[in-house]
This record gives C-alpha cells, structure tokens and sequence, in this order.
C-alpha cells in the first residue's frame, strides 16, 4: 500500500510547492505592473498640474496687458492709483489660481506614488506568502511521506513477526500461509498433516 502511497503524496506534494511559489511570484508581477500605472499617472498628473499653472500665469498676462490698454485708452495712468492696484490684484489672484493648480497636481501625483509603494509592498508580501505556503506544503507533505512509510513498516513487521512466530511454534499460532500470501483461519494446517504423516 506505501509503495502506491507515497509516490502519490510526493507528487501531490510538489504540485502544492510549485503552485503556491507559482502564484506568489504571479501576484508579485501583478503588484509591481499595477505600481508602474501609478507611477505614470503620477508623472501625467504632475505635468498636467504644471500645464494648468502655465496656462494660468499666461491668462494672467493676457489679462493684465488687455487692462493696461483698456486703462490707457481711457486716459487713465496704469502706473498708479486704482489702476495699478486693481492690476495688481488680479495678477495675484491668477498666481494664486496657478498656485492651486500645480499644488492640486503635485497632490495627486504623490497620492499615486504613495499606492505604487503600497502596490509594491503588497507584492512582495504576497511572494513571501507564496513561499511560505510551498513551505508549509513540504513539510506537510513530509510529515505525510513519512507516515505512509512508518505505516508501511509497522504492516511488514506485522506480516514477518506473523510468519515467525508461526515456524517456531510448528504452525499453530499464526494464520499466515507463506505458500499462497494470504491469510487463512485455521493456519497451516495442510503442512500440520503433512508432518503428522512422517511422524
């Protein structure tokens, strides 16, 4: 019975090993691909708030030079007064509107590289799970080898002590029949009468 059993356990056994290291090392390539998208969307979301803050900074410009003109046409001196106070306080306002939008980017970009970080250490998390699990697969399956084995001896021992025991008390003891292989109630009692036979 332990010569079919254990070959199987084995199998059983590295089947369990390699498809837990199989799937750690999948979920760690799935992890770290993820970390990658993150890492892009920050990159992209850096630029984008840069662009934004560009891009207002230059409406600023456009604003302040269309208001200067507008001052000027009227006779107004842009240098001074309310004019200048009124320029300048809309060219604070668009620093400050690009200010928010680079800010809102930079923002965005770490929240992606804080869930690459996380991505990645999950990763790796789930690789060192995978080999834990193949681990536990091994010894599992070695503790169960070794018990196949043990139960193959105890079940041979039984099988020769049997024997044994009945070639020394003349085949009244044991029901074994080392002629056949088999096991027989009444022992050997054909060989009992073939001795009685010459006696």
């Amino acid at each position: 019975m332990s010569a079919v059993l254990i070959p199987a356990i084995v199998a059983l056994t590295a089947i369990q090993v390699g498809s837990s290291m199989a799937q750690g090392s999948a979920q760690r390539k799935l992890a770290y691909m993820n970390a990658d998208t993150e890492m892009r969307n920050a990159v992209m979301a850096r630029q984008a708030g840069t662009e934004a803050g560009r891009l207002t900074r230059l409406t600023s410009r456009e604003a302040s030079g269309a208001a200067k003109v507008g001052f000027a046409s009227g006779g107004i001196d842009v240098n001074s007064g309310t004019a200048l106070d009124l320029r300048r306080s809309n060219e604070i306002q668009y620093e400050l509107d690009a200010l928010k939008a680079e800010a809102a980017g930079e923002l965005q970009a770490v929240g992606y590289e804080r869930s690459a970080q996380i991505q990645r250490y999950q990763g790796r998390l789930a690789q060192r799970f995978g080999y834990f699990g193949a681990g536990a697969a091994a010894m599992s399956g070695a503790a169960r080898t070794v018990a196949a084995f043990e139960r193959g001896r105890a079940d041979t021992g039984t099988t020769e002590n049997a024997y044994k025991m009945n070639v020394l008390t003349g085949g009244s003891q044991a029901p074994l029949n080392p002629y056949f292989g088999m096991w027989q109630p009444g022992g050997f009692t054909q060989v009992d009468r073939f001795r009685s036979s010459f006696r």
